[in-house]
């Protein structure tokens, strides 16, 4: 059996390739020319002679997940949804208080980016009564530790400096929700610096852009991203959003 990777010289270790050539059999598929799509966490592979993706856990101590990723896929079939990626990203407060999306590639780099806004958050300590508890958790919700540094406050860097961060690790940067009235571009600077073009905005409430427009408070053309801006669960889109076959946040998938 001979499978192909997808990035040209890319190679497909034997273990994996076995694992494959193992999986496949006990369910009566045929691997040969199957393509290896992604390996990072998992090896996942595109099989060349049936519709179906086979996914490879890496490490045993999270063989667990795969359970969940059937059950998710599952839901997922039964609602009509064809197909969900993961986007990373991380939303950002700028020196001005303007909050900006900042899309990534992988995980890592979105936590490298991270790692980058936690240094430039003030060294302002938080009182748990008031903000309530800071917590890192792992994929079982189980508590790792706390964070004694408040999150919630505004990095140090301005806007041009968090776009420019967010470019130089490949990412795309999109200003979230600036028709709010706070935290939001227009209302923080009251127009779109021509200095600082954006390929794309968010809109909480989309069927805002016309008016927007034609106020000369965004340029025609722009693409325009939409969401709920959901800081809790009961506050999640009962609708799902689909990128348009052009947007700019397709390359990072």
């Amino acid at each position: 059996m001979k499978t192909y990777a997808i990035e040209e010289g890319r190679c497909v270790p034997p273990e994996l390739e076995l694992a494959l050539t193992e999986i496949c059999a006990s369910v009566g598929l045929d691997p040969t020319g199957a393509r290896l799509i992604r390996f990072v966490n998992n090896g996942v592979f595109l099989l060349q002679e049936h519709p179906v993706i086979v996914r490879v856990v890496l490490s045993e101590s999270v063989s667990h997940r795969a359970d969940n990723a059937v059950i998710g896929a599952r839901w997922l079939n039964f609602h009509g949804v064809p197909a969900v990626r993961l986007l990373p990203g991380v939303e950002v407060n700028t020196a001005e208080e303007i909050h900006v999306l900042c899309y990534f590639k992988t995980v890592d780099t979105a936590l490298e980016f991270g790692r980058l806004l936690y240094a430039a958050l003030p060294e302002f300590p938080y009182d748990p009564a008031v903000w309530g508890r800071q917590l890192v958790m792992d994929e079982n919700d189980e508590v790792l530790r706390t964070v004694d540094k408040l999150l919630t406050g505004a990095v140090s860097m301005d806007i041009y400096e968090v776009k420019a961060a967010c470019e130089a690790l490949g990412g795309v940067a999109v200003p979230a929700h600036v028709e709010k009235d706070s935290y939001a571009l227009l209302s923080v600077l009251g127009f779109l610096p021509e200095d600082l073009p954006f390929a794309a905005v968010e809109l909480h409430d989309a069927s805002r852009l016309g008016g927007l427009v034609e106020k000369g408070l965004l340029p025609a053309g722009l693409e325009v991203l939409s969401s709920s801006d959901a800081h809790r669960m009961e506050d999640v889109a009962c609708s799902l959003h689909a990128l348009a076959a052009d947007s700019v946040l397709r390359r990072l998938l």
